[in-house]
């Protein structure tokens, strides 16, 4: 019965892996679906993260659904027993027992309500974490570790409470298997008497062992399948939430046949059904759902045009982009598209792939195609310095690579799609003039000539080039047409003065001089870093389950040995319990009070060590479990920031959704079990030996096969187990790349490729759990095989040494025998089950024994008072076994200067500040700030007077004022202050809460240019005397950037101020300049004396922005 029950669980349980997989491609096929709102909207990505980690963890437990249907079996069949051994009373114990099935109903009740509030903190505590992780290096370089691993432990803890009070009521239940058994025996027995019956010590034990099995059947297997059906149906019930998130309109309007896209009177917005707003409040520079981002447009794009678009930060202009795709709800008007379409986001979307892969993606291969679109990309040369090639793997969200390399292969995807619309989002911004000067006419007007193009762009001096320009303001069309009629246009002068520098003739690019300076150089980073996910070897060593028991324990031993001494008390409660009704069988007054009263009081002892050695477990292990998230946490936040390029994100927010999960639910419910069963075994063990010196030798030999089991079976189903753990990362990978790209893949139809890239991840995932399915069930059948062998010998023993044994003993060995028939077989299976949980505390912990990127704090005075910065022969690497990324880099800023850092993209700008802020350690020199040698200071010492805004703008799920001061160390007039002074002041006037506004949720939606600028606004507030932005105005409009440069340079005159630009236009007035050129300073001096030098190279990189642009900058400087 035991092979037959085990072999049904084997397949329920690849049943239960099946349907996991399947829930998972169900979400992420809803997903892909999922409109733009609702991504942005609170908890969602959290919610949808939490449902393929912690939720769809639970349907694993599916299989003890078959206790449903052998339960009742077993049930009917042990009346009809028991009212053999002892008519009406045996039914009376097992009413008992099935007493307790209404009490798993009511409990399961509680469960299921706290078990949706659980869901909720950690929905929040996991989009918090994937938060962090996304901005790992913002937090760094502000320092802001600590107070954000405050807020993700408020969550943690409040997660644990619910967990804490769901485990209170789940006492009773988990108590009742073990503490039940007296009071069945007491019940029964006592009936028994009552009825005017004798206890005959042959039918008694016969039925002693048949009514404790029937209990724990009735009060485990039943209870816990009733439990998982409330569990279920909260996963159930949470799963049903995420699939009712708004979805895409995916029905797509044909345009006229003469054109390409039409629009006509068409509005769109981020809601549905968008509330008017006051024309007062307008001018907001907000994009928000309350009002339309696109108001009344009607234009027509005509095939093969080139319409350049162009506004100021706020303008709407990636708006329009995502309105032709679809990605807006359109309110009023129409929108038609003939063709297929292209994109490329601001924010450049790559997978955690080789670059080959993120190029074709799931496209067939043509080696001419993709060569010619390297070369026009200008990729080719990169890619022949990288040593894979373009196997080389893509970090997550590029992170081995430079900026301006990502951007290029979005760039080269969308070109190598071979479609018939590209929308290209300001991609000439991510690289220096020169390369956009290349890909400008490379690209976009070379290998893309005569597709329909819609380029959004800050650089001016391609508008001569198109074919018709679009600028926009606050979501309404000031002008249309060609660049000609732009130059009529007099009443635009005024607003937009930079779009008329060209008016008398076109800019053209210059050539370089030589072959060298065309070929771009990048920064020496790790480019194939993407590290296989550790699997560790062997079991969870016993020392790891004394560490993590004396961690919930708060390291005291004593109260641990006192917990294990209740275990005991109980095992030996019962077994006096047992005799005791053999004493009694042996009185000529059984019916006497005597007998039941003593029973009951052990009985009542019974239930106070069972129910608080339950609760003192439960409050040690979720004791255990918020220290080691809380520790692996903090220890992940402060390791170095290398350690997030080689590791995905979805494999680490797997430790922290899937990993936490089985800690908090499946490996919490086994501890119980297994310490209770491991008592069993042992005493009933010792009483056997005691009853029948004899099977002294049984147990020898059952010992030894138990030993050879577990050495033998055991540490396979383990790594089989690791195994699927690990497999369970990619799909967190592919549901992370799906929630950050999801405009890229709805653009590129790349819907069909990835759900089938997931489907071989699933696949893989349950050939992993088939392979530890197949171990375990195995693993049961021996241990049935041995069970049934020791109960087999000590029948023959007794039968044979008859005249040796007492008929109580034999009785009692026997009844003990039964017993451990069932308990052996289930706590091998748990044990197994509890091992390979343990793998997952034991995956969380590993992160922490990270090491530490550095002290935060330390003994020295470390204080920034003028700013003065010197490099001395500073070398820098990424990897130890990497080419340097900073070479012999030596220079002198006086305090309060001005310095601009200029040079191709990946010539070490950016590898410039990773030294500054120390995010890589020097492999030798020495960097003095005021004369300091900053590798003596603490990190926090530093990184927290130096403001910095850097190259990608990133915002956390926080409201605008702990965007900009986490801290809290600045008043909320000094935060409104510093808004004001880039301009954001308006993003306020619509918002109900002001400052305490969350962004990132449905009702806010910031520009890429508004985040770059709230981004300045949080370094503007810190007030430091070092500044550092790197890229800050890429992605603004000339206007803005100039109104920026004022800005900084009038509030921060008595600071200095470092600025990695690739616009020219941004340096070109510093006191120094810095042109990097290989790692190397190439060129260091003030930019007039730079300039005059025609064969400077900062003078042929000021003639490559085209004639104008350089005759522009050239005046800057005389």
């Amino acid at each position: 019965m035991s092979t037959q029950l085990a072999r049904g669980l084997f397949f329920l349980s690849l049943f239960a892996g099946r349907t996991k997989g399947a829930c998972s491609l169900m979400i992420y096929n809803h997903t892909l679906k999922l409109a733009q709102s609702s991504i942005n909207s609170g908890l969602a990505a959290g919610k949808l993260l939490n449902n393929v980690g912690s939720d769809l963890e639970l349907l694993e437990s599916l299989a003890v659904f078959g206790f449903l249907s052998t339960g009742p079996l077993f049930i009917i069949g042990s009346i009809i027993l028991i009212y053999f051994l002892l008519g009406i009373a045996g039914i009376f114990g097992i009413l008992v027992s099935l007493l307790y099935i209404p009490l798993n109903f009511w409990v399961g009740a509680f469960v299921t309500k706290y078990r949706m509030t659980i869901g909720k903190f950690s929905d929040s505590r996991i989009k918090l974490i994937s938060n962090l992780i996304e901005g790992i290096r913002v937090i760094k370089l502000y320092g802001w570790e600590f107070p954000f691993i405050d807020i993700t432990k408020g969550y943690r803890a409040k997660e644990i409470q619910q967990y804490r009070i769901k485990a209170r009521f789940q006492t009773l239940t988990k108590s009742s298997t073990v503490c039940g058994q007296g009071l069945v025996l007491l019940v029964t027995f006592s009936v028994h008497v009552a009825l005017g019956n004798d206890i005959h010590l042959s039918s008694a034990f016969a039925a002693i062992s048949l009514l404790l099995v029937t209990h724990n059947i009735i009060t485990q297997n039943l209870s816990l399948a009733i439990e998982y059906i409330y569990l279920l149906l909260a996963v159930c019930r949470r799963l049903t939430q995420s699939l009712k998130l708004k979805t895409i309109n995916t029905q797509i309007y044909p345009a006229p046949e003469n054109l390409a896209i039409k629009f006509e009177d068409a509005s769109f917005s981020w809601q549905d059904n968008p509330i008017p707003i006051p024309l007062e409040t307008q001018s907001c520079l907000l994009e928000t759902d309350t009002s339309s981002v696109l108001r009344n447009i009607t234009i027509g794009i005509n095939y093969g045009e080139l319409v350049i678009v162009a506004g100021k930060v706020g303008a709407s202009k990636t708006s329009f982009l995502m309105s032709i795709l679809n990605e807006l709800n359109k309110t009023n008007g129409f929108i038609g598209i003939n063709g297929t379409l292209a994109y490329t986001d601001q924010e450049s979307w790559v997978i955690s792939e080789t670059i080959k892969e993120n190029i074709l993606m799931g496209k067939d291969y043509d080696e001419e195609l993709y060569n010619s679109v390297l070369k026009s990309c200008c990729l080719d040369e990169d890619i022949k310095t990288f040593k894979h090639g373009s196997e080389t793997m893509v970090g997550e969200k590029g992170v081995t690579l430079s900026g301006g390399q990502t951007a290029r292969i979005t760039l080269a995807r969308a070109v190598y799609s071979q479609r018939d619309v590209y929308l290209l989002d300001d991609p000439l911004s991510a690289v220096d003039s020169e390369v956009s000067q290349k890909l400008f006419k490379n690209c976009i007007k070379g290998i893309l000539e005569g597709k329909t193009r819609i380029l959004v762009t800050h650089q001016i001096y391609v508008l001569p080039e198109a074919d018709k320009i679009l600028i926009l303001d606050e979501g309404n069309v000031l002008f249309y047409g060609t660049y000609s009629e732009l130059l009529t246009r007099e009443d635009m002068k005024e607003a937009y003065g930079e779009l008329f520098e060209s008016k008398k003739k076109k800019s053209k690019p210059q050539e370089s001089d030589s072959e060298e300076e065309n070929t771009e150089k990048k920064e020496t980073k790790d480019t194939q870093t993407i590290q296989e996910e550790e699997k560790a070897e062997g079991s969870v060593p016993i020392s790891f389950y004394w560490k993590y028991l004396q961690t919930g324990f708060r390291n005291s031993s004593a109260l641990f040995f006192l917990f294990l001494l209740s275990f005991a008390a109980i095992q030996v409660i019962l077994l006096i319990i047992t005799y005791w009704i053999a004493y009694w069988s042996n009185q000529n007054d059984q019916s006497s009070c005597f007998y039941p009263v003593i029973m009951a009081i052990m009985v009542v002892v019974f239930y106070f060590f069972g129910v608080g050695r339950i609760f003192v477990l439960y409050e040690c292990i979720y004791n255990s479990n918020e220290i080691y998230h809380n520790n692996s946490l903090k220890t992940l936040l402060q390791t170095n920031s290398h350690y997030f390029d080689s590791n995905p994100s979805g494999r680490i927010i797997n430790r922290f959704s899937k990993d936490i999960a089985v800690m908090d639910e499946p490996q919490t419910f086994y501890f119980p079990y297994v310490f209770q069963y491991s008592c069993v075994i042992f005493a009933n063990l010792i009483v056997i030996m005691i009853v029948n010196p004899v099977n002294i030798a049984f147990v020898f030999v059952l010992a030894i096969l138990l030993i050879f089991l577990f050495k033998k079976v055991v540490p396979s189903a383990r790594n089989f187990k690791r195994l699927e753990l690990i497999s369970r990362s990619p799909v967190f990978n592919f549901f992370t790349n799906a929630i950050s790209g999801l405009a890229s893949i709805r653009a590129y139809d790349l819907q069909k490729h990835l759900r089938s890239q997931l489907s071989k991840a699933i696949d893989t995932n349950i050939r992993a759990l088939f392979q530890f399915q197949t171990h375990v069930r195995f693993f049961q059948l021996y241990s049935d095989i041995v069970s049934s062998f020791m109960l087999s010998m000590n029948a023959l023993v007794i039968v044979l040494l008859r005249g040796w044994v007492s008929s109580e003993g034999a009785a009692v060995s026997l009844a003990l025998n039964i017993s451990l028939l069932t308990v052996i077989t289930v706590l091998c299976r748990m044990i197994v089950d509890l091992d390979n949980y343990m793998a997952s505390t034991q995956r969380v912990y590993e992160y922490d024994l990270l090491p530490a990127e550095g002290a935060y704090e330390s003994d020295n005075a470390f204080v920034i008072s003028r700013g003065k910065m010197e490099f001395k022969n500073v070398v820098m690497k990424y990897r130890e076994f990497l080419e340097p990324s900073l070479r012999d880099v030596s220079f002198i800023i006086p305090p309060s200067s001005k310095v601009g850092i200029v040079g191709r993209t990946g010539a070490g700008k950016s590898s410039l500040m990773q030294a500054i802020f120390r995010l890589s350690n020097l492999y030798s020199g020495e960097i003095l700030i005021d004369d300091q040698n900053i590798a003596y200071t603490g990190l926090h010492q530093l990184r927290k007077q130096i403001s910095v805004i850097p190259q990608s703008p990133f915002l956390f799920s926080a409201t605008i004022r702990d965007n900009l001061d986490p801290l809290h160390n600045h008043s909320d007039e000094e935060v409104f202050d510093a808004l004001t002074q880039v301009n954001l002041q308006g993003i306020l006037a619509n918002l109900p809460n002001g400052l305490y506004t969350e962004l990132k949720t449905a009702n806010f939606t910031l520009s890429v240019g508004q985040k770059q600028l709230l981004c300045m606004a949080r370094a503007i507030i810190r007030n430091n005397k070092v500044i550092m932005m790197d890229e800050a105005t890429a992605n603004v409009d000339p206007d803005t950037d100039q109104f920026i440069q004022s800005t900084i340079r009038e509030k921060f005159i008595d600071c200095t101020l470092l600025i990695v630009a690739h616009r020219l236009r941004t340096v070109i007035d510093s006191d120094l300049i810095i042109l990097m050129d290989n790692g190397r300073v190439g060129e260091f001096g003030n930019p007039a004396e730079l300039a005059e030098d025609e064969s400077s190279k900062f003078r042929k990189m000021i003639n490559c922005t085209g004639k104008n642009e350089a005759e522009y900058l050239l005046s800057k400087i005389k």
